[in-house]
């Protein structure tokens, strides 16, 4: 059975999904100017013999809150890299990319927070160590 191969029971239609190793969201913390300990999010892995790091942020300011929740307990939770495409219905380009989530499953609960890369070199670090996976 191939890996996007849809299974049909009692009238359920089920998409069987291949796990698949996955990068792990770290956090560390660093004292801001104002003298505050805050954290710092970011993914590493090794590229070209050296190891680098792409930074990680919540979508919205209120996420920050979100992500110290989804961390509780852990020092590292899974990167979810989900695909999307959004058809142009004006030029009928097909648009693709992926959103990032920060996720942890904590005695059958799942904890999550939207996040996406701080800079442009984070994303473009981000998208080389996930084409090593």
């Amino acid at each position: 059975m191939s890996t996007n191969e849809k299974v049909e029971k009692k009238n359920v239609e089920v998409e069987k999904v291949e796990v698949k190793k996955c990068l792990k969201i770290e956090r560390e913390t660093y004292q801001s100017k104002s003298k505050e300990e805050r954290y710092t999010y970011f993914v590493k892995g090794i590229l070209r013999g050296k190891e680098m790091r792409a930074s990680l942020i919540p979508s919205d300011v209120g996420g920050y809150e979100v992500l110290d929740l989804v961390f509780i307990g852990t020092s590292e939770v899974d990167l979810i890299v989900e695909p999307f495409e959004i058809p142009n219905k004006d030029t009928g380009e097909i648009i693709k990319g992926n959103t990032y989530i920060a996720r942890v499953v904590d005695n059958g609960e799942t904890f999550e927070c939207p996040v996406k890369p701080r800079e442009k070199s984070d994303k473009a670090i981000l998208d080389m160590l996930l084409a090593r996976l």
